[in-house]
């Protein structure tokens, strides 16, 4: 081989070893990009946009809504779907812990209402009306099935489901924005909540006094000023409790704008930071796996999944989209994501 072509062979080997080595540096520690595949996809019509979807407890369904159409429980074993109710919603609904009944958010008997439904899944009978002319944003229903707390704004009402009953929770000069989640602890001794303006607190449900308030912090630009858009969940036994939230700073000469993310990760009992991670987008959906070791969370570009042992990332799959993207686990260990995209999709485990 001539001296010439020897010297070009050798760029080009050198070359590949610099492109191989960058990309080794670029992907993330504990990267594996096949612990999760694609098992089945329902397809959602995008007229359809749906907000909300979620494993019932207890079974391999999924109940899912979207706004004017009927709430639709998906089989995942067999594929099969049926609508427990068949009058339109507004898509959005709270489960009860033992996968029974849901709450569904429905359209009142007068212009400008709302109601909400306890609907039993399996005979589609309507338990119960309630009526909600106050506009809630989002609800939980407690563990032992009592009680659905709803926020309208800033502030807090409690439903007493076998008295009918409504009364106001003493907990709203501690909130200065709107209530955007609600999560009950597994034992229903403690709920979570989190608001637009990223504080994230935790309650006692006995006395209703405040056990302590977080913070999601800022993101690393200081012009996206401090996260917001506060997310809540506790793991399977309330040992961990995570937030999630972000910002973003928009620019008006059309280049693209300037986004921050938190996940937070805390001990219960303790109240000690655990994990603490800054995605470049808003953290929008948690959950954790049932056996604690993981957890996985949406953004409106991905969904992820990180080790909290480590506090690294395992895998991440493609990027949702919408407004609403939802991530959750399933009793199993499947991993179920919902956007108006793809619609709905669960994930299994690789081999």
């Amino acid at each position: 081989m001539s001296r010439r072509p020897r010297v070009i062979l050798i760029l080009l080997l050198l070359a590949g070893a610099g492109i191989a080595v960058t990309l080794i540096v670029r992907r993330p520690e504990g990267f594996v990009p096949e612990v999760f595949v694609l098992d089945k996809t329902l397809s959602v019509g995008l007229e359809q946009r749906p907000v909300q979807a979620a494993f019932i407890p207890g079974k391999d369904s999924v109940l899912y809504g979207a706004p004017w159409t009927p709430i639709t429980i998906f089989d995942v074993a067999t594929g099969a779907k049926r609508e427990p109710l068949s009058d339109p919603s507004f898509g959005k609904f709270a489960l009860s812990a033992d996968g029974t009944s849901a709450a569904i958010l429905m359209p009142g008997p007068g212009p400008a209402t709302t109601e909400l439904r306890i609907v039993d899944l399996a005979s589609g009978k309507v338990r119960k009306t309630i009526p909600d002319r106050r506009g809630s944003s989002c609800w939980t229903w407690s563990p032992d099935g009592r009680r659905i707390v709803f926020a309208v704004t800033w502030m807090l009402f409690m439903v007493d489901l076998e008295r009918g009953e409504t009364q106001n929770l003493p907990i709203i000069a501690n909130h200065s924005d709107r209530v955007n989640s609600l999560a009950f602890s597994p034992d229903g001794r403690l709920l979570g909540i989190g608001t637009d303006d990223g504080e994230v607190s935790l309650w006692r449900t006995d006395s209703w006094t405040m056990v302590q308030k977080f913070d999601l912090g800022s993101g690393p630009d200081p012009r996206t000023g401090p996260n917001r858009m506060g997310h809540v969940v506790f793991n399977r036994d309330g040992t961990l409790f995570a937030a999630g939230g972000g910002a973003c700073y928009g620019t008006l000469d059309g280049s693209p704008g300037i986004y921050s993310g938190a996940l937070r990760v805390w001990r219960t009992s303790d109240r000690s930071l655990i994990v603490s991670m800054n995605p470049g987008m808003a953290v929008v959906s948690i959950s954790f796996s049932p056996d604690g070791a993981a957890l996985a969370y949406s953004t409106w570009r991905q969904v992820q999944v990180v080790d909290l042992v480590t506090g690294k990332e395992i895998c991440q799959m493609q990027g949702p989209t919408g407004r609403s993207p939802t991530v959750e686990f399933g009793r199993d260990g499947s991993l179920m994501t919902l956007d108006e995209r793809d619609g709905l999709r669960i994930w299994k485990r690789a081999p």
